[in-house]
């Protein structure tokens, strides 16, 4: 575990899912497969001068993003609306050459998560680069959400979720889990008020009208 995250595997969501499933009503799936692109409001890619460890972050507020350039000496020329907007972050941590870059080809979402896809372009090898320490780094503004935000270095990747992100993932379960719960039992009320009528309908004659 680095970087302040946490490595979960590549089908979070499935799993999750699953043990929704086994907490409420078999035939619940999650949403995984109805995703929306999210379009970028800015992204920047960047070079820290001093190494670094891989990390991912995600950025809600102006307390938040200050703590977080001040402690990676990022100088930031663009004001943010953190009403309405956020920032997540890649690392790719230290490199032995120049010309390494990270991408963020696709951000997409769900009805209940953010997923940052995210990856590593090497050297050109047609080209001649520094023989130097790098550390990459790409910063993309997004829409704010309040969803949690999971990482994937590549679409078979391991994802990685921030600490805080976590957290979020954690009570978003806790809510669903209610949901489908409180579904169920509205659905048990429902079937048994059919089994009722249907009892009182097999039980009785109509009487015809003199």
């Amino acid at each position: 575990m680095s970087g302040g995250s946490l490595i979960l595997l590549r089908f979070l969501p499935t799993v999750l899912g699953l043990g929704l499933c086994l907490a409420s009503t078999p035939s619940w799936s999650a949403p995984i497969n109805n995703a929306e692109p999210v379009v970028a409001r800015k992204v920047v890619h960047g070079n820290l001068s001093s190494p670094t460890k891989h990390s991912v972050h995600v950025l809600r507020t102006g307390h938040e993003w200050r703590e977080f350039t001040n402690a990676q000496r990022i100088n930031w020329d663009t004001n943010i609306d953190f009403n309405h907007d956020m920032v997540v972050a890649v690392f790719l941590g230290t490199r032995n050459t120049s010309g390494y870059r990270i991408t963020l080809p696709e951000v997409r979402m769900t009805e209940w998560l953010i997923e940052v896809t995210y990856a590593e372009i090497p050297p050109d090898p047609q080209r001649n680069h520094i023989q130097a320490l790098t550390s990459p780094y790409v910063l993309s503004i997004l829409p704010r959400s309040e969803a949690p935000v999971v990482f994937s270095q590549g679409h078979f990747g391991t994802q990685e979720v921030p600490f805080d992100e976590y957290d979020r993932l954690v009570r978003t379960l806790s809510e669903l889990a209610y949901q489908l719960n409180d579904e169920r039992r509205k659905n048990e009320w429902a079937m048994g008020r059919i089994q009722d009528l249907t009892e009182l309908m097999t039980s009785t004659t109509p009487q015809h009208r003199q």
